[in-house]
């Protein structure tokens, strides 16, 4: 069978593990007897609580996205322009010599099949 690794603990020292149920049971010390045992089954996120999580969770995302780009540094036109004239002229030189080593691989091979008779 397939064996999952105990869970690791939260901050309350209890621990999330796999049961047959599923996800979402919690094992912890009793704080009478110091043993572990199982509590009750985790609440559900089903119905109109998940609508609120989903909602609140989006709200949340988008205040982090909108606090992430105002951190962005964004280039300057000057700085633009600077790295796509790199840009282009790296990819024309590198066109360029490709063509170029293409070209005389070609007329190379071209060479030895009609030396060595291969047409």
């Amino acid at each position: 069978g397939v064996r999952f690794p105990p869970g690791l603990p939260d901050a309350s020292g209890a621990t999330r593990s796999f049961d047959a149920g599923g996800w979402g049971r919690r094992r912890g010390r009793d704080e009478g007897t110091g043993q572990f045992v199982k509590t009750a089954r985790l609440e559900s996120t089903r119905g109109a609580s998940a609508v609120t999580g989903w909602v609140s969770r989006s709200r949340v995302f988008l205040a982090q996205v909108k606090n992430e780009m105002e951190r962005v540094t964004w280039p300057t036109r000057k700085e633009v322009y600077a790295t796509t004239l790199v840009v282009l002229v790296t990819s024309a030189f590198f066109g360029l010599y490709l063509s170029g080593l293409d070209l005389v691989l070609v007329r190379l091979a071209g060479f030895l099949f009609s030396t060595f008779g291969a047409q």
